[in-house]
């Protein structure tokens, strides 16, 4: 009888396990069958994406166009689940059973997964309106010190306050950023120009994570005699890419799918204080040598973010007394800026 019960339990269980959908980064062979050209960038770039690019001199490659959308239901009709297309690796992060996999890795249009496995799994084994725009007497309140370290309030004085610039956030959320008191300016002009979601269980950035809202506001917020933030008069993009339930290498996928909207967006300058090197599951931890500006995904994401014209700026990490004690990816990419901290004595955080 004991027996019978451990057995039934063991089918119970594989069942269970088969059931289990996942996500997984698949990739396409080409392009070939897409829709768009490089002749009609219209179509696929926003007009500031394109003026950027004009800007910075960057000519238009095959990694600016989309994933082919006849590669994509052919994803679906295997049962896969579209979660978001990835068009700088040219690929897609899909939620499917493990069980129906090899139906779409059998698709010719599949070149195969990024990552031999689940990217999702843990386990070991599987403001006020009418700011003057030339004021020198600004109240920053509890915010003076990290403003004036940084020069910040000289540059308000000179009228630099981030007007015309869409700065966009990759961050674990932004929870209650849309009612906050000091991020209202925001709110009430209509400077927060987009949201996006890469977690599938999310509806909204404003209901998960909060340390993208600390973050926004040390760049966006606004109460005077309390906060003034570096550039309180930016308008920002936020996307939530960080799931902070666990740490999933998926999470390097939704930042690099947070990238490319940036990109499309127009976005001029890209912030995110992430960093990615130790995962629930140890077989996916990054080592040292990886830590190169090329290994990783999220930090090849990084790279070609700045290849399209956009300045990039990603926090070092605040590993230094624990036991990876380096900077983490993508901090370690090429052409970004990689951000460490003082404290308000100027010493290293």
């Amino acid at each position: 009888m004991l027996q019978r019960f451990i057995l039934c339990l063991l089918l119970f269980a594989s069942s269970a396990t088969q059931a289990q959908t996942y996500r997984y980064l698949i990739l396409f062979k080409d392009k070939a069958s897409s829709t768009y050209s490089l002749n009609n960038p219209e179509a696929f770039l926003s007009s500031k994406s394109q003026e950027r690019r004009r800007k910075n001199r960057v000519v238009l490659t095959s990694q600016d166009l989309p994933v082919s959308k006849n590669y994509l239901d052919q994803l679906k009709a295997t049962g896969a689940s579209i979660l978001f297309p990835l068009k700088w690796v040219n690929g897609a992060i899909i939620a499917q059973k493990p069980s129906d996999l090899k139906k779409t890795l059998a698709l010719s249009c599949v070149k195969g997964l990024y990552w031999n496995f689940p990217a999702d799994s843990s386990s070991a084994n599987q403001i006020q309106s009418g700011i003057q725009a030339n004021s020198n007497s600004l109240d920053y309140g509890n915010s003076i010190t990290q403003i004036t370290q940084l020069g910040i309030d000289q540059m308000h004085t000179k009228g630099i306050r981030g007007d015309g610039i869409l700065i966009t956030l990759l961050d674990d959320g932004f929870r209650n950023a849309n009612t906050v008191s000091y991020l209202q300016n925001l709110v009430k002009e209509k400077r927060i120009l987009a949201t996006l979601t890469t977690d599938p269980t999310l509806n909204s950035v404003y209901t998960a994570g909060g340390h993208g809202t600390n973050v926004l506001s040390t760049i966006a917020g606004y109460e005077t005699g309390k906060l003034i933030g570096a550039a309180y008069q930016a308008s920002f993009a936020l996307a939530q890419t960080e799931e902070s339930r666990h740490e999933l290498i998926v999470e390097e996928a939704n930042w690099l799918r947070g990238a490319e909207w940036a990109d499309s967006l127009g976005t001029d300058v890209l912030s995110s204080s992430l960093g990615y090197s130790e995962f629930d599951n140890l077989k996916h931890n990054h080592t040292y040598a990886d830590m190169n500006g090329r290994t990783t995904l999220v930090s090849k994401a990084a790279v070609w973010a700045s290849q399209k014209g956009i300045i990039c700026t990603i926090s070092a990490g605040n590993e230094g007394t624990n036991t990876w004690k380096y900077i983490s990816a993508p901090a370690d990419a090429d052409s970004i800026l990689a951000v460490g901290a003082v404290d308000r004595s100027g010493l290293k955080a």
